[in-house]
């Protein structure tokens, strides 16, 4: 009984950093394009891709809970492989194809509005706290919740760097920040 609470905790919390996940991603994406800020979408398609892989992680990890069979041999352990192999994939995809346009983008420099850049990523900020915060209490008791927990923690620290890009971009009009930024969070 006491497993299954446990259980229920990790779930709720997962459940509420992914919706803090996808309002990040969300407001990034939007936020981003408004402002001309490669580094938001940037972050905003890790976000996005944070979001897909807590949430099948969270699927993959029920589903390795069950038991061998005539049919499965050795169980249902693989379901957590191949999802962490596929979230690799797609998120290499993606910060390879975030580098192309940033190398385009300090050939070419786009004008920033700083201002907006600088209000998206302290709302990412807070709500990589909020969602580290939440995490917290079970990340000492389980892997899943620590990986999460320390993914969210460097996801915070992205968004230290895009406010400090966006500061750089406000007092000195320096958009050559942003490219590099989007090269840092890639990386």
């Amino acid at each position: 009984m006491e497993n299954h609470n446990h259980e229920e905790v990790g779930g709720n919390r997962f459940f509420w950093v992914t919706v803090l996940n996808v309002v990040i991603t969300i407001a990034e994406f939007v936020g981003g394009f408004l402002s001309g800020s490669l580094s938001l979408i940037s972050d905003a398609f890790h976000n996005l891709g944070d979001s897909f892989s807590i949430v099948f992680s969270y699927i993959a990890s029920r589903i390795s809970k069950r038991r061998q069979n005539e049919r499965n041999t050795f169980g249902y352990k693989r379901a957590e492989i191949i999802t962490a192999f596929l979230n690799s994939i797609a998120l290499g995809l993606i910060c390879v194809f975030l580098m192309i346009e940033a190398v385009k983008r300090i050939s070419n420099p786009q004008p920033i509005n700083g201002d907006l850049m600088l209000i998206i990523a302290i709302i990412g900020l807070v709500a990589n706290l909020l969602s580290a915060f939440l995490l917290n209490a079970g990340s000492k008791s389980n892997l899943n919740m620590r990986a999460t927990y320390l993914h969210i923690m460097s996801d915070a620290l992205s968004s230290i760097a895009i406010i400090i890009g966006g500061v750089l971009i406000d007092l000195y009009n320096w958009t050559l920040v942003d490219p590099i930024v989007t090269i840092l969070v890639a990386l």
